[in-house]
């Protein structure tokens, strides 16, 4: 085997290790995402490759994003969190770059794809093992983020398998086996997504798949997707109560029955309205307060809602992704992150209007920019391992349809 040949396998390897270990494993992904960057550096950078380098319009973007980050890391240092938040965008930048220019064929996408889903499985796996062990209180992944992360991360995982299942139901293109091995592990992630209990990343993932039934159009796929739906909110009945899986519904029972807010929404209203009154003061409209220091905005720009003060309130985050980007990075780290997923929206479109729809990248594409966009609209940033799976998937679909040295050429 060739240097070049060994080395090709090693990177595809050490991205497929990354996929795997995200949901699950902290110290294991930082050393796939490091080794990766480096095998994915050492055989493609060099000063005459660096000579020849063209960003396009979705590259540019992504410098934008990174350059927002930084600046306002400059701007405010020092604050607590100081460097975390830059390193934070860094990673899901650079792993988003390295895919979008990696050139991998679409079996080497599809192995990708595998690893992903294996690796949600198993923190499914791990996950429910905690719950039953009394780790933790409600069903999550072990290394994805709190439960409202990990929803969001699996959302998307599911949205992925769909696409395989439409992909090869559609064309054909899978066999038997993997066939039947994508319908089953979708289910399986569809019914952890509505076990978990986050109304906004049930609401993003209805949603979604509803926009691809409408787009794919096809009677059977309307059939299949009320079954399993049904299925796995039925599912969360039988769950024992350790999982506390039923809390969404309470909720929202909660709210219809005796027209007050949830405690949750509560908080999400009186964060949103501390954010805003924090930005009419203009002071950090430009660059922000800096990458994960929501915190250091004034708790108490708004007076605190009585049924908030026995239970204690602290600032953690905006509860909306938008929100949070404008008060952390400012108007120049919103409009750069809006530039980014409005480049990526116009790529999918046109593949779709390409006839790409059958696509399980196209498919998870849209799964990668809306679910963190509409469940992240009521809760947690763009950061962390969502992030950086939302990057991957994204880049996934955008890398294959870049011209090399061609401006916008990822459409």
């Amino acid at each position: 085997m060739s240097t070049a040949s060994f080395s090709g396998k090693l990177e595809l390897f050490l991205l497929c290790l990354l996929l795997f270990v995200l949901p699950t494993m902290e110290s294991p992904k930082t050393l796939a995402l490091s080794l990766y960057v480096a095998v994915w550096l050492g055989r493609r950078a060099s000063w005459p490759a660096l000579a020849r380098f063209r960003p396009d319009r979705i590259e540019l973007a992504l410098l934008a994003v990174l350059a927002a980050g930084v600046i306002s890391t400059a701007v405010n240092w020092p604050f607590p969190d100081g460097s975390k938040g830059v390193l934070d965008v860094l990673r899901y930048v650079i792993l988003f770059w390295c895919i979008y220019r990696a050139g991998y064929s679409e079996p080497q996408l599809r192995l990708a794809g595998y690893a992903l889903a294996l690796g949600v499985l198993t923190g499914l796996g791990y996950g429910v093992l905690e719950v039953m062990q009394g780790t933790r209180g409600q069903l999550e992944f072990h290394s994805a983020g709190v439960v409202t992360q990990s929803a969001i991360y699996l959302g998307m995982a599911a949205i992925a398998g769909i696409g395989f299942v439409v992909a090869g139901l559609q064309n054909r293109e899978t066999p038997g086996r993997r066939l039947w091995f994508w319908i089953t592990a979708t289910i399986v992630m569809i019914i952890g997504l509505f076990a978990m209990g986050s109304r906004g990343a049930m609401m993003a993932f209805v949603g979604i798949v509803l926009l691809l039934l409408i787009v794919i159009n096809q009677r059977r796929f309307w059939y299949a997707a009320l079954v399993v739906l049904a299925v796995a909110a039925a599912s969360v009945v039988v769950l024992p109560s350790s999982f506390n899986a039923s809390r969404a519904w309470l909720k929202l029972e909660q709210t219809l029955t005796h027209k007050t807010m949830a405690p949750a929404d509560l908080e999400r209203a009186h964060v949103w309205r501390v954010a805003l009154a924090h930005l009419q003061r203009g002071e950090h409209l430009w660059f922000g307060v800096g990458p994960k220091n929501f915190h250091s905005i004034d708790a108490d720009a708004v007076p605190l809602p009585e049924p908030l003060r026995p239970a204690g309130f602290r600032l953690t985050h905006a509860h909306n992704m938008f929100l949070n980007k404008l008060v952390e990075e400012g108007i120049f780290g919103l409009a750069a992150l809006l530039l980014f997923f409005g480049l990526v929206a116009a790529a999918l479109i046109r593949g779709a209007r390409a006839g790409g729809c059958h696509r399980w990248t196209w498919i998870a594409g849209v799964g990668a920019l809306l679910m963190p966009a509409i469940a992240g609209s009521f809760n947690t940033p763009f950061q962390q391992e969502h992030a950086m799976l939302a990057m991957a998937l994204m880049a996934m679909y955008l890398g294959p349809r870049r011209i090399p040295g061609a401006r916008g050429a990822a459409g």
